[in-house]
């Protein structure tokens, strides 16, 4: 805030060039896709989980794996390393995927309060009822002929 030469306290507001207001346009349309770009992307990982748990449940499901561990259907070569671990990693890599989609759904909407922030700074330099303030005020001048 800076004062006028009355006193009055004035808002300063920033302007932008035009590669400027591209890019706060560009940002925008970022912003705005995200939501059903984030979407689908939640979509596809829970499409890819159901998916593994029916394709090939030794990936993802652990008790798919135990009964085909008591059953004695899987290669001694790879029993050890699939029985237990395979489904939590699988699981874990699924689980990682979502979790950076929602911090990017996050991040993008801390990016549309900041460009509505931007918006609100870059708007008319003063609103017009401090305008008529500001014309309405007149410096007071005493009987020497100073101002105050």
């Amino acid at each position: 805030m800076a004062r006028t030469e009355y006193g009055m306290k004035k808002e300063i507001r920033m302007q932008l060039n035009h590669e400027e207001q591209q890019f706060l346009a560009n940002r925008t349309r970022f912003v705005k896709t995200w939501p059903y770009a984030g979407a689908i992307l939640l979509i596809m990982l829970i499409g890819l989980a159901l998916w593994l748990f029916r394709s090939t449940p030794l990936l993802v499901n652990p008790f798919a794996a135990l009964s085909r561990l008591n059953s004695d259907s899987i290669p001694a070569s790879t029993l050890i390393l699939m029985a237990g671990m395979l489904p939590v990693a699988v699981l874990m890599c699924i689980a990682l995927a979502a979790t950076i989609v929602l911090f990017a759904f996050a991040a993008f909407s801390n990016e549309k309060k900041y460009l509505a922030i931007i918006r609100t700074e870059t708007q008319a330099a003063e609103p017009p009822a401090c305008k008529r303030m500001h014309a309405d005020r007149q410096p007071k001048s005493d009987s020497f002929g100073a101002t105050s």
